[in-house]
């Protein structure tokens, strides 16, 4: 099974204090022991490390976030080149989403796949026909919970 997995998936499950801790935890984890393949744009790494650095205060663990999310097994980093960078301008301007998560929609919309994120704009304004779940949901779904 294909996920494309949100930064804030990534940054809940580092950060403790995150309200979707547990959860976003569950979810990677299930994901590596059930050999799931996990896609992401590569601006990821950017995300993630300047998530957890202002979260936590300390730059360093942002580093140390985007490391952490690097050496993910099976997770794969979609390169942002001209024709990507288009749809994902399509989809932020059809469906008003910020730009870095019109990143995360159009991947789930190429590889026709869940997209897993805690973000209640995604979760909103996502297009009906994609599959759209927070982590609890995911994990749920597939008998986890």
């Amino acid at each position: 099974m294909k996920l494309v997995i949100d930064a804030c998936i990534f940054v809940a499950a580092q950060v403790r204090e995150q309200a979707e801790y547990e959860a976003s935890q569950a979810l990677l984890k299930a994901c590596v022991e059930g050999e799931f393949r996990l896609y992401v744009p590569s601006l990821v790494l950017a995300e993630v490390a300047g998530a957890v650095a202002r979260l936590t205060q300390q730059p360093s663990l942002g580093e140390v976030g985007a490391l952490r999310v690097s050496h993910i097994p099976r997770l794969a980093f979609r390169h942002i080149d001209l024709p990507f960078a288009s749809s994902a301008a399509r989809v932020a301007a059809r469906h008003g989403l910020q730009g870095a998560d019109s990143h995360y929609v159009a991947l789930a919309r190429e590889l026709r796949c869940t997209l897993i994120t805690n973000d209640a704009e995604i979760l909103q304004r996502c297009p009906p026909t994609m599959t759209v779940l927070r982590p609890a949901a995911w994990l749920k779904q597939q008998g986890l919970a």
